[in-house]
């Protein structure tokens, strides 16, 4: 019977006949659940049928289930994810099964998908309309010199295109993301292009923020990640950025409290130790004296790494902000970033909410 639904399933998929192919090794999946070409197929098959979150669904169980060492077909099933990922916009994703993809071979299909990611354009290779084939294909080959490496040939490229379609989204945000490790400056100049054209664009200022936060210019840095977080609340990396400046500024100004209280406290101390010493010059009283003031200066020294955190902690109101690494800055951080808590950001459908602890 398995042998049958799945005959019957390939001779209907290689006469085009998806509805039909479809049902057939959906009926031997279903029967056979850790059959993973199975998966596959039906997963093809939805795919040609334009039902692309069922397609998407098949395919990552035959990939999770396993595909009994087929490797042509599962290079095709990982092209076929890496397709409705860019299409879903998880251009993240996408790129990171892309980029093996394209090591290991190139063709056509390949150099198309390639640059809707590198531009972030939501489509299939098929779905491209024609006047615009000639930019994806220019990008799709400049990311392809730049993953392997040809620097030259990437630079050369990545001019061209910019030069070409000059006014076109995320061109120079393509090309400053190219440059961030080698030009870090001019990459920031890209960014700043690719803003005149799309202020509220989120990738350029979450790239923006970064590039800021590593040269020091945090005040930037927080600038461009409000920005970022207004445009897109649902982005954690432009939160991870305030957050961090939060942290910053209020173990700096719990280090001040700390050095002050330090200071007074280790005055008093000497000023006691050497009245004593004026007053009674007996070396036991100053031996005993100076452990003390020795015992209190470590004491506070000891305490120097840990008051920020307490400070910190001391100070929080009831509203926390709910991060990967669960920690929270409350209403400092909200009035870091100008939003109020219980505003539309915090009722955001993310893993970035709001509760009350």
């Amino acid at each position: 019977m398995a042998e049958g639904s799945w005959y019957l399933g390939t001779s209907l998929y290689g006469l085009k006949r998806y509805p039909e192919a479809r049902d057939a090794f959906r009926h031997l999946a279903l029967s056979q659940p850790g059959n993973g070409p199975a998966w596959a197929l039906a997963g093809m098959c939805e795919f040609e049928l334009k039902e692309y979150p069922r397609a998407q669904e098949y395919l990552l169980r035959a990939e999770s289930t396993g595909l009994g060492g087929n490797e042509e077909l599962s290079s095709l099933v990982r092209f076929r994810i890496a397709l409705l990922l860019n299409r879903s916009g998880d251009f993240k994703q996408a790129r990171d099964r892309l980029l093996p993809i394209a090591a290991a071979g190139t063709y056509p299909e390949v150099i198309e998908a390639m640059g809707l990611n590198l531009l972030r354009a939501p489509l299939l290779p098929a779905e491209i309309p024609e006047q615009d084939r000639d930019l994806y294909m220019r990008a799709g080959e400049a990311m392809n010199a730049k993953i392997t490496h040809d620097s030259e040939g990437a630079a050369r490229l990545f001019d061209e295109l910019v030069t070409a379609y000059p006014d076109r989204p995320n061109v120079h945000f393509a090309r400053g993301a190219s440059l961030m490790e080698s030009a870090p400056d001019q990459a920031m100049l890209e960014f700043q292009h690719e803003l005149q054209l799309n202020p509220s664009d989120p990738g350029a200022l979450l790239e923006l923020a970064e590039l800021s936060l590593k040269q020091e210019s945090t005040e930037k840095a927080v600038s461009y990640a409000r920005r970022a977080v207004k445009a897109n609340p649902a982005v954690p990396v432009p939160h991870r950025v305030l957050v961090k400046r939060c942290w910053h500024r209020e173990t700096r100004q719990a280090q001040l409290r700390n050095s002050k209280s330090r200071r007074g406290k280790n005055l008093h101390i000497r000023n006691r130790t050497f009245s004593s010493l004026k007053r009674t010059r007996r070396p036991a009283r100053i031996s005993w004296r100076a452990r003390k003031w020795r015992s209190s200066n470590a004491w506070t020294e000891n305490k120097k790494a840990t008051s920020a955190r307490q400070v910190l902690r001391s100070s929080l109101p009831t509203w926390r902000w709910l991060a990967p690494n669960n920690c929270g800055m409350g209403k400092r951080y909200f009035s870091l970033i100008g939003i109020a808590p219980g505003s539309a950001m915090g009722t955001t459908r993310s893993p970035w909410t709001l509760r009350s602890v």
